[in-house]
């Protein structure tokens, strides 16, 4: 008989944009949570697009 394990509930994930590293963010369930500051996050100036 096959028993399956559970998934860990938080665990620390390295996040990539187009390939390239970014930072680490930690793993809740199916959502992943950053420790950046919410200035930066809510106001759009962590990353912003020169296309």
């Amino acid at each position: 008989m096959f028993t399956r394990k559970p998934r860990p509930v938080a665990d620390d994930v390295l996040v990539t944009f187009q390939h390239q590293p970014i930072g680490l963010a930690k793993r809740i369930g199916s959502r992943l949570k950053n420790s950046y500051p919410r200035e930066l996050v809510r106001d759009g100036k962590l990353f912003t697009s020169n296309a």
